[in-house]
């Protein structure tokens, strides 16, 4: 009943979000080409990262929204889900940062 009332909004979220979830998969792939070519500690893989934080908090943000026009406990668990996803990308890519920093020193040292 209620998705019938909202499928345009909700359709449209749905659309934003899985698109939004394409880019994730399309940044996973970047990073997975330079960990199979041996080189997965470059700035690259950090700004992949930060993009996928990125990404992850707008699909919290939008699946939020989605609880004003239909609220379940699904809905609940992907804010969560996509909250911790986000945060976690943004500190493994300080991570790396530090990483590629200790790397780059280490190859500088003779």
């Amino acid at each position: 009943q209620a998705y019938a009332k909202n499928i345009i909004g909700m359709t449209v979220m749905f659309m934003i979000g899985g698109i939004f979830a394409v880019l994730i998969i399309a940044e996973l792939r970047k990073m997975f080409r330079s960990v199979l070519a041996d080189d997965c500690f470059v700035r690259a893989n950090v700004v992949s990262l930060k993009k996928m934080g990125n990404y992850s908090f707008i699909i919290a943000f939008i699946a939020f929204l989605r609880m004003f026009l239909y609220l379940t406990p699904a809905l609940l668990v992907v804010i969560v889900v996509f909250l911790i996803c986000g945060l976690f990308s943004k500190v493994l890519s300080q991570v790396f940062e530090k990483a590629i920093d200790y790397k780059i020193e280490n190859d500088l040292t003779i």
